[in-house]
């Protein structure tokens, strides 16, 4: 069996550090994240087959998170969705209400995505419960929906949360001092974890995996995130 040398398993993670950073500048953010992240597991991954602890750049969770993770990346390969103009990080900071109009705001990461990405972004950072998570699929695709638009929608939470891991351990290394980033990292990382390690979560990713897609009521091609800088909702 090749061996890695521990060499690649760094270079990997540092590379994946720098797509992130790079990823900050630009606007069609996506591309350059997932790049990210897929180098940094592939880092991580080299560095502990070849027996090097993470000395601190990344938990060790990470490991078992990232091995997860590689499924549901085949699960959605399996089952793309037409990408759309989507905000990428719609919590409830990016919403402004002014005299009762509410207001998306803060673009930086807008993209071309799987529109359940932002579905399921909102509902993670909003704490949203099974009732607030049918109002806005309906709102957005439509009465009469399928059960796997909703697997796909909890696969995404799932992902949300160990996305933005991935940006707090980042941002720790970049010496970001705003805050506490590895525990938010590791907080962030744990409730991945906690998702994907659900009863249901294999249901749900068999489900995404066989393409419910197809079986789904009719919606509009126009993104409920429109704007590039600014959107009234």
């Amino acid at each position: 069996m090749m061996v890695i040398p521990p060499t690649i398993g760094v270079i990997l993670i540092l590379v994946g550090i720098i797509l992130f950073i790079v990823d900050l500048s630009v606007t069609n953010h996506g591309l350059l994240t997932a790049g990210g992240i897929v180098t940094l597991l592939a880092g991580g991954l080299a560095l502990l087959e070849a027996g090097v602890p993470y000395s601190g750049l990344l938990p060790e969770d990470y490991y078992e998170v990232g091995q997860r993770a590689r499924g549901v990346r085949l699960a959605l390969e399996a089952s793309p969705a037409a990408l759309v103009p989507c905000h990428n990080d719609p919590w409830p900071g990016n919403l402004l209400d002014a005299d009762g109009r509410i207001y998306l705001i803060d673009w930086e990461y807008s993209g071309m995505n799987d529109p359940m990405w932002d579905l399921a972004d909102l509902s993670v950072e909003g704490g949203f419960k099974l009732e607030q998570d049918r109002a806005i699929m309906e709102v957005y695709y439509g009465r009469g929906l399928s059960p796997a638009l909703y697997s796909r929608l909890e696969v995404y939470k799932a992902m949300s949360d160990l996305h933005w891991s991935v940006w707090g351990f980042v941002q720790r290394a970049k010496g970001n001092p705003a805050e506490d980033f590895w525990s938010y990292g590791l907080e962030r990382l744990g409730r991945s974890k906690a998702r994907m390690s659900g009863a249901d979560f294999g249901q749900h990713l068999s489900v995404v995996r066989t393409g419910g897609l197809q079986h789904h009521s009719s919606y509009s091609d126009t993104p409920a995130l429109y704007s590039p800088n600014c959107a009234e909702i």
